[in-house]
C-alpha cells in the first residue's frame, strides 16, 4: 500500500497585524511524521570541503546548518501557537525530521553533527542572526534528527515519495546506521536508479536538445536513457 503523504507549502501566518512571517519552505506530514524542509541557495566554500581550516568549517557548520534548523524550530514554534490551520493539520504530529537543502551539503561526519549537536541540543549557546545574538538550542522536543542535503539527495528522496515508498522508515532507519551520506545510504537498499519523473522529463529535454543541435533532427525515444546517451 502506497503510502499517504501531505505536502503543505511555504506560507505567511499572522502574529500581529503587520507582522506575517513566511514558514519553512516545505513540510510533508504522514500521520505523526513530519519532514520540515528549509532550502538555502549556499553551498560550502572549496577551502572547507578540501582544506583543514577549522574555524572556517565551524563558521560554515553554523551558518549552512545550525542557524537554519534554529530557524525552523523557531518558526515551528511560532506556528503551533498562532497559524491554528496549521495546528488543526499537524496536532497528531510527535515525530519531526528537518532537512537543510543547500546546493551542495556540508560533509557528514561525526565531527559536523557532534559540532552542530553542541549549539542545537545544549542550553546557553548563542550565534548571530542578522546582526542579533540569539539562543540556539532546539525547542521543540519531537525533532529527533536534522541532516543538510545537497539537491541531488533531496533530489532521491523526491524520488523514494513518487514511488510509494515510506520516506519516514527510511528517514529512521539512515538515522541508526553509522554517519554516512544519504546517497550512500540510498545505493545500499537498493534504490539508486530511482528517479522522479520531474528530474527524468528535464533530462530527457536536455538530452534530446543535445542531440538535435548535433544531428539535426529529433532523438527517438528508443535512443534517450536519463542516466546517459546511449548511441
Amino acid at each position: 500500500m502506497r503510502p499517504e503523504y501531505l505536502f503543505i507549502d511555504e506560507h505567511e501566518y499572522m502574529i500581529s497585524k503587520g507582522h506575517c512571517p513566511r514558514s519553512s519552505d516545505g513540510y510533508i506530514l504522514k500521520d505523526t511524521n513530519l519532514l520540515i524542509i528549509e532550502c538555502k541557495a549556499k553551498a560550502p566554500l572549496a577551502e572547507t570541503v578540501s582544506g583543514y581550516n577549522i574555524n572556517a568549517i565551524n563558521d560554515e557548520i553554523i551558518d549552512l546548518f545550525v542557524a537554519p534548523v534554529h530557524q525552523v524550530d523557531k518558526r515551528y514554534i511560532e506556528m503551533m501557537k498562532y497559524d491554528q490551520e496549521f495546528i488543526d493539520i499537524t496536532n497528531k504530529v510527535n515525530n519531526i525530521y528537518v532537512i537543510i537543502v543547500s546546493l551542495e551539503k556540508i560533509q557528514p561526519l561525526p565531527y559536523t553533527y557532534n559540532y552542530a549537536d553542541s549549539f542545537l541540543r545544549v542550553s546557553g549557546k548563542t550565534i548571530n542572526i542578522d546582526d542579533k545574538v540569539e539562543e540556539c538550542e532546539i525547542t521543540t522536543d519531537i525533532i529527533k534528527k536534522y541532516y543538510n542535503f545537497n539537491a541531488y539527495e533531496f533530489e532521491k528522496l523526491c524520488a523514494l515519495i513518487e514511488n510509494g515508498i515510506d520516506i519516514f522508515n527510511e528517514l529512521y532507519e539512515y538515522s541508526i546506521q553509522p554517519i554516512c551520506p544519504f546517497e550512500n545510504y540510498i545505493n545500499s537498499r537498493g534504490y539508486k536508479e530511482l528517479r522522479s519523473s520531474v528530474v527524468e522529463d528535464n533530462m530527457n529535454r536536455g538530452v534530446n536538445a543535445i542531440y538535435k543541435k548535433t544531428f539535426g533532427t529529433e532523438m527517438p525515444r528508443s535512443r534517450i536513457d536519463v542516466y546517459g546517451l546511449k548511441l
